[in-house]
């Protein structure tokens, strides 16, 4: 995607319809339909590799550190519970994963700066010349 956004002949306002889609695409993938999708495909893969997908190991409890022994701690300081079913998966994995990358994109790519980037497109010798829809949101901040 990176590449795609750097190439030469890239519009900007192709750009900002690009990034918008994505952002979107990730906003629909976050439903449970989509999690069980890739849940069994993982399952399949898993399958054909010989790999056990549920791990049930005995982890051994770590305990706190002994410098933090006398102090009130309002904070984890030791590793939690291994991820172990679907839903451990999806709520600790692949929701906070689609989470941050829809924040992520959406602090870079904020709908005040794809206003004037597409007012820019509206500039002659671009795809966008002259196409009012796109003004008014940039000449707001001229």
């Amino acid at each position: 995607m990176s590449d795609h956004f750097q190439s030469l002949d890239m519009q900007l306002a192709t750009a900002i319809d690009r990034v918008q889609s994505v952002i979107s695409v990730l906003q629909h993938k976050r439903t449970e339909e989509a999690w069980e999708d890739i849940w069994s495909s993982a399952n399949d893969l898993c399958g054909w590799a010989g790999i056990d997908i549920v791990q049930n190991q005995q982890v051994r409890r770590r305990a706190q550190p002994r410098h933090l022994q006398d102090f009130i701690v309002n904070s984890q300081t030791v590793e939690g519970q291994p991820l172990a079913m679907s839903d451990d998966y999806r709520n600790h994995c692949f929701y906070p994963v689609i989470d941050n990358l829809v924040n992520e994109m959406n602090q870079r790519f904020s709908r005040d700066s794809c206003n004037i980037l597409k007012g820019v497109s509206a500039w002659p010798s671009t795809m966008g010349f002259a196409k009012k829809n796109w003004l008014p949101n940039f000449l707001k901040w001229s």
